[in-house]
């Protein structure tokens, strides 16, 4: 179904990639998991202009890639936020137009922001990761942590509806 097919090209970077689908509408139901109530962190969505997980910058419009400098300012920009997958704590159903490619985002309860690229975080880790059938996983912990994945996991499940 669409899951394995969008998360099957996630590959080391997670991203979801409907860029292929630009003539549909996708129903999306997003369901969450946390390991631990007080788990904190924000999580959202960006749009990304290329696998390698580009964004515009909204002062210059020129490409930034991630480990650039100016990037994480740039992702997390208004400009390249995707509102509709702006998460996070109980879920949602929502519908999208295809056309778009998104990467995850997070910004923990200790200040720290991770991508899902790791050239973008500071600690050079990737604290995304896709678990199959548009299900992905989150380490909260600089450095990754005990690198289990599971501090909070999102699960997709997406239906092309015309």
């Amino acid at each position: 179904d669409i899951d394995d097919l969008i998360s099957s090209e996630m590959g080391h970077d997670t991203i979801l990639d409907f860029s292929a689908l630009s003539a549909w509408a996708i129903d999306t139901k997003v369901s969450i998991v946390k390991e631990k109530e007080e788990f904190g962190s924000y999580v959202g969505f960006y749009k990304i202009q290329n696998t390698a997980g580009a964004v515009f910058d909204p002062t210059t419009g020129a490409l930034i890639t991630p480990g650039n400098s100016g990037y994480k300012d740039a992702a997390t920009h208004s400009s390249n936020s995707f509102n509709a997958i702006s998460l996070i704590d109980y879920g949602f159903n929502s519908i999208l137009t295809g056309g778009k490619m998104l990467a995850p985002y997070a910004i923990t309860n200790t200040g720290h922001t991770y991508f899902s690229f790791e050239e973008a975080n500071s600690d050079g880790f990737n604290h995304f990761r896709n678990f199959g059938n548009g299900t992905i996983g989150f380490e909260s912990q600089n450095g990754g942590g005990d690198k289990d994945f599971d501090d909070l996991i999102i699960g997709f499940d997406f239906q092309l509806i015309s």
